[in-house]
């Protein structure tokens, strides 16, 4: 088919994508930079910039990127990277843009954590909070003044400072 361009398939149908703008690509650098140092020191596995696309459905298929992904070392091992992953990361971070719909979203968690997924964290820039979703329990809210943890995928990270995640250089 050719490039298409930054597209999902969603469950057979290609589905196209809006570039993301600065600001998102911002955010979305600055938690995979955080999480990836903390994974890399434990050697906890590998973590993915956006694009790397994970098979979450099949028959029909569907293939989702995430903007930031983390999977455990055991699945990396036995995975060809020439391929995309036949199940949801451990970690999937999504990153709400402000014309992402309600029920898309909602969607994509539901997907990724019947794919397997231990954690999806939403990111909403504009409330500065972000929302932890488990495959059990209620989601959770951090907000930009508390700790970010998530034990169940990253037993001992912390995340301090959320505030400077969300402004921009020179701004508190």
């Amino acid at each position: 088919m050719g490039d298409l361009g930054t597209v999902e398939l969603v469950r057979g149908r290609v589905i196209p994508l809006t570039k993301p703008k600065a600001k998102h690509g911002r955010i979305a650098m600055r938690f995979a930079a955080a999480i990836a140092q903390f994974v890399y020191e434990h050697n906890l596995g590998e973590v993915y910039a956006a694009e790397t696309g994970y098979v979450v459905e099949h028959n029909p298929d569907t293939v989702r990127a995430p903007d930031v992904s983390f999977v455990r070392a055991e699945l990396v091992l036995g995975h060809d990277e020439d391929e995309w992953y036949p199940h949801s990361p451990d970690l999937a971070v999504e990153v709400v843009s402000p014309g992402d719909r309600p029920a898309v979203i909602d969607e994509k968690v539901r997907m990724w954590l019947d794919g397997g997924a231990r954690s999806v964290w939403l990111v909403h820039p504009q409330a500065r909070t972000v929302t932890l979703h488990h495959p059990s329990g209620s989601p959770q809210v951090v907000r930009e003044d508390e700790e970010l943890r998530d034990d169940r995928v990253l037993p001992g990270f912390v995340m301090r400072g959320l505030k400077g995640i969300f402004a921009r250089v020179g701004q508190t």
